[in-house]
């Protein structure tokens, strides 16, 4: 078993040299709903017209896992599991959305435990060429 630890998922935008498939950009939902969110999507096709897309949709963002004290744990190419509780799934988009929609972007890491408690060094478990993120429980008692 895993020792989790509270981490947030942020957004970093940056100014791409031009757009590929794969990009993750965002789109602030607001209309017909009770608390505003935002929703990740990724670019499944380049557009003709780089300019007039970027105008439109805003520049693409950059997932990280960060701690209290904002340093980086993970970078988006490393999320690639969830922990249901039950069994170890391949993390998906809707996942991260439901990440920012439903915990505010409150999720849990998991750490090597020996490092943690010997050193009090954070370094993320690694599995499958990944880490391990698991929604936020704010009544776990692990931490």
């Amino acid at each position: 078993m895993s020792l989790y630890l509270e981490a947030e998922l942020v957004i970093k935008s940056y100014i791409p040299y031009g757009l590929h498939k794969g990009m993750f950009f965002i789109n602030r939902i607001s209309v017909g709903v009770i608390e505003e969110y935002i929703e990740v999507w990724e670019l499944t096709e380049v557009p003709d017209n780089e300019d007039e897309f970027l105008a439109k949709n805003g520049t693409p963002v950059d997932l990280l896992i960060i701690d209290e004290k904002d340093n980086i744990l993970a970078i988006q190419n490393q999320f690639n599991t969830l922990d249901t509780g039950e069994e170890l799934i391949n993390l998906k988009l809707n996942h991260i959305n439901t990440i920012f929609r439903e915990y505010d972007g409150i999720v849990e890491i998991a750490i090597n435990e020996e490092y943690y408690e010997k050193y009090k060094i954070i370094i993320p478990d690694i599995f499958d060429d990944g880490v391990i993120l698991r929604y936020y429980d704010e009544n776990d008692e692990e931490e």
